[in-house]
This record gives structure tokens, C-alpha cells and sequence, in this order.
């Protein structure tokens, strides 16, 4: 099951929910949609984002959720979207999260739950709009010094972790 390829020709679109079906993949031409705020693809079977998604200057997206897919990485142009305030990745395989994360510097809420998350990148200290962090059921060891930095953050969960 997937969306149509033809999907760039709704320019008004602002928020699009597609949860709870069997969607394979995302269209790349969902980038076009710069008017879009809100993405929604939760509990489907997506294991990979098009990089092309993010890479609109004009795109002002302030929500993304992916999460309950199976997807195993973030694309780096996702990290380029400055304007993004809420990003889902709960409940995915994703190993990574990249020192790029600091970019998104509006990102009021951060939820990696239930990834192969093994650490946590220094840098995440700079996300000082942070008001909420989930990094629970992953693998990581070590949290990064530079989370007392994050003078925003008024919800934290790390429960499940190996943290030592």
C-alpha cells in the first residue's frame, strides 16, 4: 500500500495523518507540500525516509511522526528542518542519532523510545528550546555531560537503558 507519487499537487496541504495502515514507504514528493506542518505516519510498515522529504528550504514543518515503523536511520537532511518542535521515533531500530541534532534548534520535544540507541551525542546539550526527552528502552551506557545544559527540559525518561 502506498500514497500516490503524485501527492506534490496538494500545495495547501497543511497537516496529513496516514496512521494505522500498511504503508510501505513515504513519497519523496511529499517534500513539495512546503505548506505542510504536521506529518503523521505512525504504526505502518516504513523502514526508510527519503532524504529529498527535508530538503525544501521553504518547508516549515513543525511535527513528524514516524513512530512505531521500522525504520533503522534518520536521514541527515531531516536535521537541516530548523523549524521542526516535535520529533516521534518511538518505537523504530534507529542505532543513531547524529551530532547534526543540535541544528534543530526549536525542537521542544525529542522522543527516541524503543530504538537501538547505544549513546547520545554531546551536542544534544544546544537543544535549548527542549522541554521533554524520551530515550527509554534503548542501549545507552553514558549520558552525555552536556544534558545539564538543557535549562528547558521539564520531562526526562531514560528508564530501561544500560546506564551504569
Amino acid at each position: 500500500v502506498e500514497l500516490p507519487e503524485n501527492i506534490d499537487g496538494l500545495v495547501g496541504l497543511g497537516k496529513l495523518d496516514v496512521s494505522v495502515n500498511k504503508l510501505v514507504a513515504i513519497p519523496p514528493a511529499l517534500g513539495k507540500c512546503v505548506a505542510l506542518e504536521t506529518v503523521c505516519f505512525k504504526k505502518n510498515k516504513i523502514e526508510v525516509i527519503p532524504g529529498e522529504l527535508f530538503e525544501d528550504e521553504q518547508m516549515g514543518m513543525l511535527e513528524f511522526d514516524v513512530s512505531h515503523n521500522k525504520i533503522k536511520e534518520i536521514p541527515s537532511s531531516l536535521y537541516q528542518l530548523y523549524t521542526l518542535t516535535n520529533l516521534d521515533f518511538n518505537c523504530n531500530e534507529i542505532s543513531e542519532l547524529h551530532e547534526d541534532v543540535s541544528i534543530l534548534e526549536n525542537l521542544e520535544k525529542l522522543k527516541m523510545c524503543d530504538n537501538k540507541l547505544t549513546k547520545i551525542p554531546e551536542t544534544i546539550g544546544h537543544l535549548q528550546a527542549l522541554n521533554e526527552l524520551n530515550l527509554g528502552f534503548n542501549q545507552i551506557e553514558e549520558l552525555p555531560a552536556s544534558i545539564e545544559n538543557l535549562a528547558s527540559l521539564a520531562n526526562f525518561y531514560v528508564p530501561y537503558n544500560k546506564l551504569k
